[in-house]
């Protein structure tokens, strides 16, 4: 018990660095403040989506050859320098190398930390845990990007470098913390899956009656998600900037930045809160009217922007809470679906849907905040969830079959 109590804490250790939360609040800003075109950051997106459908299968596959553990490594590795090639991208090259920087250290991790902590916790007969743990180091996770951010807004206000060396340095720690990580999926051989039959078990599970839908509805659902944040940044600062002219602070114009990074963490907070208790509200709503409830609110959430620019804050509270509270269910009823050898395989085949879906979802959201205004984009993109999910929960549904959920403890 001891064994595996260490092994849940060095799992939130890297929770809590392995995200650089300083340039989040102020990266679309930046680049944009640059003469980025929302059409360069939405092209720049949708190549890192494609080199995520590309890679998703073989790095996976990559993962359960290597080993999670050194996947994770090199993941965080990656994660440290893509905050400083974004200090360079000016052209629509330069931003499409970074953004597909980003994409590669996703695709590395995407399928391997959820693999290593399941079989982590199965190595000690604690799977029934998973949620729960994975809840509570989103949470962590989400807690430390709160305080991030709101450094992250006044380094900027300071010098808009400063946030993304500060991520840097913070996302390289992640990987140091990784090699500390008990090794789990590395085997002699035996025990891994050829290529052949790796393609089999990824054909197998995402057309399974257990998985084909919820997968489906759930990657559109991230696709949207993704493309909508990319355009938060602007919308609030336009909208904030009337509310705070005159406002100063020590006789000086008081930086919107500053006023960003405090509106991200907030919202950040609030979903690591709802993190910790994703658990709970499965067991209270059960899985499917978890899943379907979430992209309800989310979706309505963000077609209010339209009627006021502003409430693309409020909009941010309910979406952050929606992934907070969806990321470990989804990723707990996936991992039930799976054996352990081949696990990360199928993550990472999951995760190529996912990003297959983002990159028309993604671009033409892009074209319609260039030609329209990012508050349309965002309302567009809400209307596309809200259709889907109420299509969905009306004709199919989207999880087959409920699942029995361990009451909430550590």
């Amino acid at each position: 018990m001891a064994a595996a109590r260490t092994t849940v804490l060095k799992y939130y250790a890297l929770r809590a660095v392995s995200t650089p939360g300083f340039m989040w609040p102020v990266s679309i800003l930046y680049l944009v403040s640059h003469d980025v075109s929302y059409a360069t950051l939405a092209l720049a997106g949708a190549a890192a989506a494609v080199l995520t459908v590309v890679g998703e299968v073989p790095t996976g596959y990559v993962s359960d050859r290597l080993g999670r553990r050194n996947t994770i490594v090199v993941a965080q590795v990656l994660f440290g320098t893509y905050p400083l090639t974004l200090l360079f991208a000016r052209s629509p090259p330069t931003v499409v190398a970074a953004f597909c920087l980003l994409g590669l250290a996703e695709t590395l991790q995407s399928g391997a930390v959820t693999a290593w902590l399941y079989d982590a916790l199965d190595a000690h007969d604690a799977t029934a845990r998973y949620t729960r743990v994975e809840g509570r180091g989103q949470a962590i996770r989400l807690a430390v990007l709160a305080v991030t951010m709101v450094a992250g807004g006044l380094l900027y206000a300071l010098n808009p470098d400063l946030p993304f060396v500060a991520s840097t340095v913070m996302g390289s720690t992640g990987a140091l913390v990784a090699t500390t990580l008990p090794a789990t999926g590395e085997g002699d051989g035996s025990d891994h899956l050829g290529v052949r039959e790796a393609l089999t078990v990824v054909r197998e599970h995402l057309l399974s009656r257990e998985l084909r839908g919820f997968i489906a509805l759930s990657s559109l659902a991230v696709a949207v998600g993704v493309s909508a944040r990319s355009y938060v940044q602007p919308i609030t600062v336009d909208a904030m900037s009337p509310l705070l002219a005159g406002v100063t602070v020590a006789g000086s114009p008081l930086p919107e930045t500053a006023v960003l990074g405090v509106v991200y963490a907030s919202f950040t907070g609030f979903g690591a809160l709802l993190s910790d208790r994703a658990a709970g509200v499965e067991a209270w709503l059960g899985t499917r009217r978890t899943v379907l409830c979430s992209f309800l609110v989310d979706a309505l959430a963000m077609c209010a922007v339209l009627v006021e620019p502003l409430l693309v804050v409020p909009m941010m509270f309910v979406h952050r809470g929606v992934v907070s509270v969806l990321g470990p269910v989804k990723r707990s009823y996936l991992n039930e679906q799976l054996e352990s050898v081949g696990r990360a395989t199928v993550l990472s085949a999951v995760s190529m849907v996912v990003s297959l879906v983002q990159v028309p979802v993604g671009l033409g959201g892009g074209v319609l905040a260039d030609r329209l205004a990012p508050e349309v984009a965002v309302a567009a993109l809400g209307a596309l969830l809200l259709v889907t999910t109420v299509l969905a929960a009306l004709s199919t549904p989207v999880v087959f079959e409920e699942r029995e959920t361990a009451a909430p403890a550590d």
